[in-house]
This record gives structure tokens, C-alpha cells and sequence, in this order.
């Protein structure tokens, strides 16, 4: 078409817009019903792809969809529904927390009163756009059409519910454009709720790795996930303090983590971002066994099958954690010739943009 460059600067500045650099602080209810407690644990640590990103297509999609359920939401104001979208005193969405704010979730709204023959029951609200709809085989038990439909709305539904104490919940489903809408109503599940909490309580503050739901990384529910890399490729993640050794979180206070290694409570969890030296991999991340920590240093040992050994640590001969993430990718970071090079120069590894800039990709 003759205006295909003007449309590909627009899907550039849509993917430059939509994929900002969004780290995961919390366990939300919007993915407690996932099927796999590596997933939560692993996203909850930081261990996202690498340019784990949208595409246009996608966040148009993503953009259509807040836009209709704005549409949805006041559609059913002007129809006499008390739906409160807003909290009254910050302006902002409808928040819940619980495990020392560790877990959280945005409401979209609450119904105060007006569903017809319950008028002054309150609900729970959560408007859906999407283009696939529940089925009619669904559909003919409304109490578990969401749970069958989708089990992360299913999962959100009950920590609402639980978290407020609202015990009635409905969804409104409405494909693109708004074009047609459908209401489901899910009852409470008190053992759901709180076998959840208890799920996420585990994920929160265990340093071990869950187990893989599956060795197939082409399962339907691996092959796109956003830890893939790390779950079934064994790739290293970004460091960052939430995936270090020596951070432990805790559900008493709010939000508070505390690093063994220097002793001390984060006072900002965005400092929980940044990479430091001091970092070592949780020994889960790695591939190989741990098989020596060093007191002094925090350095630890690993043995890989073949029998070699690498150290994840800052002295001589040793790799920093930011060099294993540099290294890792087709398993470079385990081969005997680099390791003896480490070993013999005490040479560090850098990322080929630092020297070349970002052009070296292009």
C-alpha cells in the first residue's frame, strides 16, 4: 500500500509505548489461578524472557479491550447499576492486598446495588472483552462456566471475593467492539480462596524452585510462556536482587525483604530492581549442583554432569553473575575453553553492545 511506512511508524511507536519496562512487584490475583507454580515463581523473581515484548497487534488488542470495558462498565451505570469503578479516596482502581502486600489485586469495580431481584446485593464486577466466548456445553452450569472458561479469571474471581469480603462476584464478557455481551455469575469458594493464599504464602517466601508441570517445552501451556527461558532452556535470568541467593521475602510487614549477605531490610523495593556485584544466582537458576560456598567471599561452586566445575562469585578466575547472564545463551557459559581463560586471566565477559553499542545487532 502506499502508505505502508506511515503504518509501520505507528506500530513502532505503539510497541515503543506499550512495552515500557514493566517489572513484576507482586503476585496478583489476575495470575494466582495459573495451572503452574513455576510460572508464579519464577515471574514473582524477575526471570522473564529475554525481550519477553508485545507486538502492535497485541497491544492494540490489549488497548480495544480496556476501552470496551470502560464502555461496558458505563453502559451498565446508565442502566441504574450502583458499579463503583473508581476508590473514593485515591482515584485510582479498586485495591486489594493480603500476605504482607506481597499479593495484590486491582478491582474493576464493585456493585453496590441494582441487579435486578438483588437489588441491594453486592458484587464483585470484572468486565472481559474477548473475541472467544464461553461455549454453550459452559454455559449450562453457570456456577462453573468461569473456572471451565478460563481459570486465571476463575482465580482472580475467588481472591476478590475472599480479599473483600464480598462473597457474590459476576463477569461481563463482551467481544471487540461491544458488539454483544454475556453475564455470568460465580458463586464463592471458601477452600479455593484459601488453599490460594496458602499457594501463593509457599510461592512468596520458598527459595526453592517449583517443579515443572511438564518436560515438554512445547507444551500448550509452556510454548508461549513468559519464563520459558529459564524453565526449560535453563537460561540464567537478568540479575536482580529478587532472584539473588540471599533475598528472602516476608509476609510481616508490607513488602519487606531482607538480604543475608549485608544483613539489612530493603527500605525501597525499587532498589530490588538493580543488579549489584555481591549478586549470586539463586543455585536453582544454574545449571549444575552446588557444591561449595564460600563464608567469605558468598562465592559458590557448581559441578555440571561432565564433571567441570564453575564458580558464581567476584574474585579471580570466577564469574560475576552479570557475565553468566551475559554467557549463558547457547550454553557458551559452560564451555571448558572459556572457563580456563577465566581461570588463567582472570579476563572479564562483557555484552557485545557495551563495546560495539546497539548498533552491533542491527
Amino acid at each position: 500500500m502506499k502508505h505502508d511506512a506511515l503504518l509501520n511508524k505507528i506500530n513502532e511507536t505503539i510497541e515503543e509505548k506499550g512495552n515500557y519496562d514493566y517489572k513484576q512487584k507482586t503476585i496478583s490475583g489476575g495470575i494466582i489461578g495459573s495451572s503452574c507454580d513455576r510460572e508464579l515463581w519464577l515471574g514473582f523473581r524477575h526471570c522473564k524472557n529475554e525481550g519477553d515484548s508485545f507486538k502492535s497487534k497485541t497491544l492494540r488488542l490489549f488497548a480495544d479491550g480496556h476501552s470496551v470495558e470502560d464502555i461496558t462498565a458505563a453502559r451498565w451505570q446508565d442502566a441504574g447499576i450502583q458499579l463503583q469503578v473508581k476508590d473514593y479516596e485515591t482515584g485510582g482502581q479498586i485495591k486489594v492486598e493480603s500476605l504482607g502486600g506481597w499479593f495484590k489485586g486491582l478491582l474493576d469495580g464493585v456493585i453496590h446495588s441494582g441487579i435486578p431481584d438483588n437489588e441491594t446485593t453486592k458484587y464483585v464486577w470484572e468486565g472481559k472483552c474477548s473475541a472467544s466466548w464461553p461455549t454453550k456445553k459452559h454455559q449450562t452450569d453457570e456456577s462453573t462456566c468461569l473456572l471451565n472458561w478460563n481459570a486465571k479469571y476463575y482465580g482472580q474471581a475467588q481472591s476478590y471475593m475472599g480479599l473483600t469480603n464480598i462473597h457474590k462476584h459476576i463477569t461481563s464478557i463482551t467481544k471487540p467492539g461491544g458488539r454483544d455481551e454475556l453475564i455470568i455469575e460465580t458463586p464463592f469458594d471458601q477452600h479455593y480462596f484459601e488453599n490460594s493464599q496458602v499457594r501463593a504464602h509457599t510461592l512468596i517466601t520458598t527459595d526453592k524452585m517449583p517443579g515443572r508441570i511438564t518436560d515438554d517445552p512445547d507444551y500448550y501451556e509452556c510454548k508461549f510462556c513468559s519464563v520459558s527461558d529459564a524453565c526449560h532452556k535453563g537460561l540464567a535470568p537478568n540479575p536482580t536482587c529478587r532472584n539473588c541467593a540471599f533475598i528472602t521475602f516476608h509476609i510481616d510487614g508490607y513488602q519487606k525483604a531482607t538480604c543475608s549477605k549485608h544483613n539489612n531490610e530493603f527500605t525501597d523495593i525499587k532498589l530490588m530492581e538493580s543488579y549489584y556485584p555481591c549478586h549470586r544466582f539463586n543455585p536453582d537458576l544454574l545449571k549444575g549442583d552446588a557444591v561449595k560456598f564460600d563464608d567469605k567471599t558468598g562465592s559458590v561452586t557448581y559441578r555440571l554432569d561432565d564433571g567441570s566445575q564453575y564458580v558464581n562469585g567476584e574474585a579471580y578466575g570466577e564469574f560475576d553473575s552479570m557475565e553468566i547472564y551475559i554467557a549463558n545463551e547457547g550454553g557458551f557459559m559452560y564451555d571448558n575453553i572459556l572457563k580456563e581463560v577465566k581461570k588463567e586471566f582472570g579476563s572479564k565477559l562483557v555484552s557485545a553492545e557495551s563495546v560495539f553499542g546497539e548498533e552491533v545487532n542491527k
